[in-house]
């Protein structure tokens, strides 16, 4: 490929300087010193002066747009660029617009200004968890599996240890579409009382109607919180769950751990990316005084 560059994308801070880290560390295997990007001004200068080699780490955020552009700027046409996307089941979507009722404009993720940055590069998702869903489809983005190494692999490989299920009672999340199939019946309340002897903790999401618990013969509800618009859900999920988690760990009851996973999930859900972008803290207020 003539002296490649690559760039090595993420969409979480630490992960980004986890893995440059980790390359920096090589640099004498990989002949060359590997480059972060600062911020968005500093990515755009190390991919548009660039003629050719170098390995730069960013996230994908630093693709976005300045307040005066439409479209992200082209820096660079080169097709001997490798973008490399770790967590490739995650915020590399959004590249079909959705329309902002407000300003009456389409509105794109930051992949595809990542795309429209770099229009001929080649691109190379990771993951361990690709997902195959209407809006969300790891296949769909980067193409058919190039190498697939699985727990086997690494079990043989001595990588990690063997892994042995055993029956018990756990936490049971799963939405109220699940759980209805997973009971057999299209009603939630039926499906709920079918599943919650089956289980420690039984939580339901959902969605806009919000989410409810049980534990024995204890059950609680909460309401969604209200959201000015849904911009993509990727990560509600694990947001909500993450919140949830946390009241149980602190003891503060399914209600109220409810409503830190409702309060999570809804941030999330109003921005691009699955990472949340306000203080979590700040808006559990109370619930974790």
């Amino acid at each position: 490929m003539r002296n490649p560059t690559i760039v090595v994308v993420t969409d979480r801070t630490d992960l980004d300087s986890q893995l440059f880290g980790t390359f920096a560390a090589a640099q004498d295997l990989l002949h060359q010193v590997p480059e972060q990007a600062s911020s968005r001004d500093d990515l755009r200068e190390r991919l548009a002066g660039r003629e050719s080699g170098g390995i730069v780490f960013t996230t994908v955020q630093k693709f976005s747009l300045l307040d005066s552009e439409a479209a992200h700027p082209v820096l660079s046409k080169r097709s001997n660029i490798v973008v490399i996307s770790d967590e490739a089941h995650r915020s590399q979507y959004g590249t079909k617009g959705r329309l902002d009722t407000k300003t009456g404009l389409y509105v794109y993720g930051y992949a595809k200004h990542m795309r429209d940055a770099i229009p001929n590069a080649t691109f190379i998702g990771f993951t361990g968890t690709p997902v195959a869903k209407e809006d969300r489809d790891t296949r769909a983005v980067f193409g058919e599996y190039v190498s697939i190494y699985d727990i086997q692999d690494a079990v043989e490989d001595g990588a990690t240890v063997p892994i042995y299920y055993e029956s018990r009672l756990a936490k049971l999340d799963i939405n109220q579409a699940e759980i209805e199939m997973l009971a057999g019946v299209a009603h939630l309340d039926t499906a709920v009382e079918a599943i919650r002897g089956k289980v420690e903790t039984l939580v339901v999401t959902r969605g806009e109607q919000g989410a409810l618990a049980t534990r024995g013969s204890e059950r609680a509800e909460v309401k969604a919180e209200p959201v000015s618009e849904v911009v993509d859900t990727t990560g509600a999920g694990d947001l909500f769950a993450a919140g949830f988690l946390l009241g149980e760990a602190r003891g503060l009851g399914l209600e109220r751990s409810l409503r830190l996973g409702a309060i999570a999930a809804a941030e999330v859900i109003q921005h691009y990316g699955a990472r949340p972008e306000a203080d979590l803290r700040a808006l559990a207020g109370e619930l974790l005084a």
